[in-house]
């Protein structure tokens, strides 16, 4: 808008759904979403003869932390699953220390909650027993106070509180284990592109929406996770 002095942009909330909505409708000319299209989605304005371009614009990040006095450094997939959905309740079913399991939830209609079951729990369920957390920061200091806590949180919302929890690894397979479980953000338009929107999507891979991007509490695209 500093740039372009003459040019207004109208943000209307609702979540991804009605973005999507809305686009297929051409009452916009850009859906703003937390994920990727969906195939029913796309089939939608297929039949509508409408061509979607997609462009990530900025990445947020869900890690697993645990209290620094306990010494488990990283798990497989399948045990941190086991862990969550309830199945195990002491840490030394998984090679660590005899020591309850405690885990710090959030509200399980929360978007950290939905993520986490996407990212990491399919096709397990993520249990509903344990401490419900009212922030990321507060999972961070419950986790803090109690030996044998484990909870999860977006990376990028804890950043200040880095020192007082370890990040637990996480092994999904071949390679180094996981640090962080990466979710995009995602920019949808009408093909072809008018030159406003075609000005914003450039605009999303500059510096200055890098800064916006962590101001926010997410990860620009140049930024090292």
């Amino acid at each position: 808008m500093r740039t372009r002095p003459g040019l207004e942009i109208v943000v209307e909330g609702g979540g991804t759904d009605k973005g999507f909505e809305a686009l297929l409708a051409g009452t916009s000319q850009i859906a703003m979403a937390a994920r990727e299209i969906s195939q029913s989605e796309r089939s939608a304005f297929a039949a509508k003869k409408v061509v979607v371009e997609e462009f990530v614009v900025a990445r947020s990040a869900i890690a697993v932390f645990k209290n620094k006095a306990n010494p488990v450094r990283e798990l497989e997939i399948s045990a941190l699953r086991r862990i969550f959905d309830g199945s195990v309740t002491n840490w030394r079913d998984v090679g660590g220390p005899d020591l309850p399991v405690t885990i710090i939830l959030r509200n399980p209609t929360s978007n950290t909650a939905e993520d986490f079951r996407h990212l990491v729990m399919a096709p397990s369920t993520l249990t509903e027993r344990g401490p419900v957390a009212i922030s990321g920061q507060d999972v961070v200091t419950q986790i803090e106070s109690a030996p044998g806590a484990v909870g999860f949180a977006y990376f990028d919302r804890v950043r200040s509180q880095l020192d007082t929890v370890d990040v637990l690894r996480v092994r999904t397979g071949e390679g180094p284990a996981k640090l962080v479980f990466l979710k995009y953000l995602f920019f949808y338009t009408r093909a072809p592109l008018g030159d406003t929107v075609k000005a914003l999507i450039a605009f999303t891979k500059t510096p200055a929406a890098n800064e916006i991007a962590l101001e926010q509490g997410y990860f620009g695209l140049e930024d090292p996770i």
